[in-house]
């Protein structure tokens, strides 16, 4: 059964979170962690991915940001699938980190945002893990009760519900953190439903994500998956080369990493052959036919299929072809 399209717009509000396959430590140092946050400012640099708030814990993370150039979906697959990479490399490893795609839920930044932000920062302690919100470093909320900030960060927003970024302002934030959330509030925030506000704001929102109401379901799918440019450097990063070592063949050599891209953009991508082809130096006309190639090298290397699924699963894309 295919995935459920991501409700995903401009300017939209997501809380995003992962855990690590089956619940094991996805952070193991704080090198790890400040990869992790360096990330988040590439996803704001390329992506116009908006950090509001975030906390890193030993098996999982939460994050509150701001998709302000409707791109979540590539911008989340840089960020999980470079640092599963890197985190692999660093501790010679292989294999699955993260438990598949991101969760994100819609989230109705007028009416929840600040109990969102409560419940992100306010994870350490009732984990046991400190009893101020302050001392966990590796969370937005300590960068928020001081005028200096990382550059992965956006603090004005939130800090305007608090009477803006002066220390009352801060000081304000940091005993509403402390403060228990109503009940009500956080059964919502822990239900697991893919929007995080009132049914009003969930009609609306469906209604802008890319016209939802007009669009046709090809559209859509079209617009979620991810680009031939981006499967591209997804593998050049699994591989470890310049994207141009894919994108242009050499004759009589081998290049695995460029048989897979062709394999995943021909295969697994709404993407047409003129699309494909344009990206990886290829006639429209003979894409299917390499593709089929590239899938008859591969039934016979396990592990060439185990590195085809990693790559699928870094890339958020199901197992079984499109065609």
């Amino acid at each position: 059964m295919p995935r459920p399209l991501r409700l995903t717009s401009a300017g939209l509000w997501h809380h995003v979170l992962n855990r690590g396959a089956g619940r094991q430590v996805i952070f193991l140092d704080d090198t790890d962690r400040r990869l992790f946050l360096a990330l988040l400012a590439e996803c704001r640099a390329r992506w116009g991915l908006v950090t509001h708030a975030v906390v890193l814990m030993s098996n999982h993370f939460h994050l509150l940001v701001e998709d302000r150039q409707q791109r979540l979906s590539p911008a989340m697959r840089h960020l999980l699938g470079v640092y599963t990479q890197r985190f692999n490399k660093r501790h010679d490893r292989d294999g699955a980190l993260l438990r598949g795609r991101f969760r994100s839920r819609l989230v109705d930044s007028e009416e929840y945002l600040t109990e969102l932000v409560r419940y992100i920062h306010a994870n350490p302690i009732e984990a046991g893990l400190v009893e101020k919100a302050a001392l966990w470093p590796w969370s937005s909320h300590p960068h928020y009760l001081t005028p200096v900030r990382p550059p992965w960060l956006e603090t004005s927003e939130v800090l305007s519900r608090f009477g803006g970024d002066t220390p009352a302002g801060r000081a304000a934030l940091d005993l509403f953190v402390h403060e228990r959330a109503p009940e009500a509030a956080r059964a919502l925030l822990t239900d697991g439903w893919p929007v995080l506000g009132e049914e009003s704001f969930e009609n609306t929102a469906r209604k802008a994500v890319r016209g939802e109401a007009s669009a046709s379901h090809v559209a859509q799918a079209r617009f979620a998956a991810p680009t031939p440019q981006e499967v591209v450097e997804v593998v050049a990063e699994r591989f470890e080369c310049a994207p141009d070592d894919i994108t242009r063949g050499v004759r009589g050599q081998r290049n695995l990493a460029r048989q897979l891209a062709i394999l995943i953009c021909a295969r697994y991508l709404p993407a047409t052959g003129a699309e494909v082809g344009a990206v990886l130096g290829l006639a429209p006309a003979t894409v299917s036919s390499w593709a089929l190639k590239v899938r008859r090298l591969l039934s016979a290397n396990e592990d060439e299929q185990r590195i085809l699924s990693e790559v699928l699963e870094q890339l958020g894309l199901e197992s079984t072809p499109r065609r």
